[in-house]
């Protein structure tokens, strides 16, 4: 089942799967409540599934197997006066239930409750501003994200339970910002759900080979397809990245046309079966065909581009290459989507530990510096849309966390969002 809002026209369309047969005497009863309240109820005859001729599909042992029309679409109607729109303000999220049951005989024989959000992403045309700008609710969001990695001291994978899963959730909002990017792993639907109630913008990730082969390119065509169809009705999921850093179409020498074709493909095909979402083909350097134009940053903030025109020639200096020959930046948003990575770590009992650059001696002096940066962040917002910082907490010997790999905050998290507010 796929939920797909349409904003503007106040509609929900809903793709539904039934298996079975004797359709005839069998209803679909959809009821959408918002805040307990029902706000709209229909009841659609399901005697058109019977009615389909029966043809032969395939033949197996003599056995005909006739087509079954088990899927079909309709619209929800949302009063205009009860749109409630999911934003990270304002995480409105409708209930939804659906049952099967026979009329004439009174027996429900089926009954599914779901949840949906009625929201919208997209890009702006050019218009006044330097180049295209990412719209929620077609109104213009600057994305303050988190790296995530989804590790736990004792679980990995696993969280002690879900609470701790809120905590973290928690924490990206007490640091003042609105979403993450969840790097290089299927995160647990149950995580998501979460995301959905509070608020959090999300980027949905896989984990990437190292190496490029047929197999490897089976693999994640295969793996990403099915978390995309089983998150897909998450509001909170606004981006898709199928692939970070060029992992796993790296070359040794010049890139050969197969990578180039590969990571193009990829882009086609998520949108084929999202188009709903923003592609992010190839985060961080090597853009063939993406939605986003994204940077990875660890340098100096002297080395940011001052103006835009400075951003559209470092595009081309940049090592590696922002995009692939002969793709070119096309007036895409920008996201600088890793940056900072400043280390410390206070109670010195993490052995080869190491950050992006010099790791420094107390948490005044990490506060002090992700101010400066994001200080920098504020005067190009103007073409620079958002922002992922690496990261969320420590990673084992990764000591670049506002949090520790405990989740016990480095500073106070209030004392960030204080700033971050006014700058952004």
């Amino acid at each position: 089942m796929k939920f797909i809002p349409d904003i503007d026209k106040s509609e929900l369309m809903v793709e539904f799967n039934i298996h079975g047969t004797e359709f005839s005497d069998l209803f679909l009863l959809v009821e959408t409540l918002f805040n307990e309240q029902s706000i709209a109820k229909e009841e659609i005859s399901l005697d058109f599934l019977g009615k389909f001729e029966r043809r032969t599909i395939t033949q197996l042992d003599g056995k005909l197997f006739p087509k079954t029309p088990d899927r079909f679409k309709f619209k929800i109607k949302i009063p205009e006066n009860m749109l409630y729109l999911w934003d990270v303000d304002n995480p409105n999220l409708y209930d939804l239930q659906l049952s099967i049951h026979n009329k004439k005989a009174g027996i429900i024989y089926d009954t599914v409750k779901s949840y949906f959000g009625m929201r919208k992403i997209s890009i702006s045309d050019l218009k006044s501003s330097c180049n295209k700008q990412i719209l929620l609710n077609n109104n213009l969001i600057y994305q303050k994200l988190f790296l995530v990695q989804g590790y736990w001291p004792e679980g990995l994978y696993t969280a002690p339970s879900e609470e701790d899963l809120i905590k973290d959730i928690q924490f990206i909002k007490d640091f003042g910002f609105n979403g993450l990017r969840t790097h290089q792993k299927a995160f647990d639907p149950r995580f998501l759900y979460w995301c959905d109630r509070m608020g959090v913008l999300v980027w949905g990730e896989i984990g990437n080979s190292f190496v490029f082969t047929v197999d490897s390119q089976l693999r994640l065509l295969n793996e990403f397809i099915t978390e995309i169809e089983r998150d897909y009705n998450h509001p909170s999921i606004i981006i898709w990245v199928p692939i970070n850093e060029s992992w796993g179409v790296r070359s040794r020498s010049r890139r050969d046309s197969k990578r180039a074709f590969y990571t193009l493909s990829l882009y086609y095909l998520i949108k084929s079966i999202d188009p709903t979402r923003l592609v992010i083909d190839d985060d961080g350097w090597w853009h063939t065909k993406t939605d986003i134009c994204t940077r990875h940053f660890y340098f100096d903030i002297k080395q940011l581009p001052k103006l835009f025109e400075d951003e559209l020639k470092n595009h081309k200096r940049a090592f590696p290459k922002v995009y692939l020959k002969p793709f070119k930046y096309k007036d895409e948003p920008i996201i600088y989507s890793e940056i900072g990575g400043f280390g410390y770590e206070f109670d010195d009992k993490i052995g080869n530990k190491w950050g992006y650059g010099d790791l420094l001696e107390s948490g005044e002096e990490l506060f002090n510096k992700i101010i400066n940066l994001f200080k920098e962040f504020e005067k190009r917002k103007s073409w620079i849309q958002g922002f992922c910082y690496t990261e969320l907490y420590d990673q084992f010997q990764e000591v670049n966390g506002l949090l520790t790999i405990n989740r016990m905050p480095k500073f106070p998290p209030t004392k960030l969002k204080e700033q971050i507010d006014k700058m952004f």
